[in-house]
């Protein structure tokens, strides 16, 4: 064996280890970028494998690894490359494969070890059935380079660990802005699988950290407050708490009447010391709520929603106040705000939400 074959051999399989990875990551780039072509990467974590090293030893935890090793090497295809990754977790290159080829590739794999069942020849008796949670991504919509492949196969295979429907999860690219325009064709439904997948894949998304906003446009009667209340119950099922405020034709427009209904249901939501502690923390901002709006936050008892009423404070001032709330309430729990029927917001409201949108920071709100 020639010395690059130990630098790029993991020592317990002695298949390719993560240096190789990299290495064959960066060729895989350079050959898909000059045919324009494309190509996946799975990475594979054993399921309780800390369980498995816990109660049998070491010396079976390796014996695991190399069976699923030589599993993985006759499970694909030829051309197919397989390395190790970390201590438990296996990846899979998969040159000229999208991201559909790869999940479904990870299906197989799924559905063929729902019918192994290994002998540990370790122990002398043992048996184990081995489960694993796989994250897919694909160049070069996951990533131009191979850090940031292999960072956003790391994040999908966190999300995949985090749920309990499934147990292989795509990454998908969302723009950086925070502000995205959905269209939708719901007379034809064209679109509205691959939308709710985009919410869908934002709402966890943020329920890590992070703001986004979309705009659902349409004509009137096509489904879009139906799409958008599925997306809202998926949000409440992973622990967001979920506000639905809905604009009306009026006459005259209540001063900001879509925010002070939100932050109304916000109280309601959240438990009173909840609300105080974060109103306390606000410190200089809390003047700013106390003016928005006095009825909600002039209960609230801290000493200086008590002082005399406070003179009318500029829009910064007053904006900046209610993004800072809704902020630190978001670190209790992430928040799904749902606006309807914006085309009869005023001109204040409208105002006001654009400024969270772009201005929120350490928060964990999609709206």
């Amino acid at each position: 064996m020639e010395s690059k074959d130990f630098v790029f051999s993991d020592d317990v399989t002695k298949i390719f280890n993560m240096r190789f990875l990299l290495e064959r990551l960066k060729e895989e780039i350079i050959r898909a970028g000059e045919v324009k072509g494309c190509f996946s990467i799975i990475l594979i974590d054993i399921d309780h494998f800390s369980a498995i090293a816990d109660t049998y030893g070491r010396m079976a935890a390796d014996e695991v690894l190399r069976f699923f090793a030589i599993l993985l090497k006759d499970f694909v295809r030829k051309g197919d490359i397989v390395c190790t990754y970390e201590d438990d977790q296996f990846a899979i290159i998969l040159p000229d494969a999208d991201a559909k080829h790869a999940i479904r590739c990870g299906n197989r794999l799924l559905d063929l070890l729902e019918k192994k069942e290994f002998a540990l020849k370790s122990t002398g008796k043992d048996k184990l059935k081995l489960s694993v949670t796989m994250g897919v991504a694909s160049y070069p919509n996951a990533g131009r380079d191979a850090e940031e492949l292999l960072d956003n196969v790391s994040h999908a295979l966190k999300q995949a660990k985090q749920k309990t429907t499934t147990k292989i999860s795509q990454y998908r690219s969302l723009e950086k802005e925070k502000d995205e325009r959905i269209r939708l064709n719901f007379d034809r439904f064209i679109g509205r699988d691959a939308s709710l997948s985009l919410l869908r894949a934002s709402i966890e998304m943020i329920s890590h950290g992070g703001v986004k906003a979309y705009f659902v446009t349409g004509e009137i009667g096509i489904g879009k407050t139906r799409f958008l209340l599925q997306a809202m119950s998926y949000a409440h099922l992973i622990g967001f708490c979920t506000f639905y405020e809905r604009a009306f034709a009026q006459k005259v427009s209540n001063p900001y009447f879509l925010c002070k209904s939100l932050l109304e249901d916000i109280t309601r939501m959240f438990e009173p010391q909840v609300i105080m502690q974060v109103v306390k923390g606000l410190s200089v901002w809390r003047a700013g709520l106390s003016w928005f709006a006095p009825d909600i936050f002039g209960k609230v008892e801290v000493d200086e929603m008590h002082a005399a009423e406070p003179k009318r404070p500029d829009k910064h001032y007053l904006y900046e106040a209610i993004t800072r709330f809704l902020g630190e309430i978001s670190h209790y729990n992430p928040l799904f705000l749902f606006f309807d029927d914006l085309h009869w917001a005023g001109q204040d409201d409208i105002e006001l939400l654009q400024y969270v949108i772009q201005n929120s920071v350490n928060s964990r709100m999609l709206i």
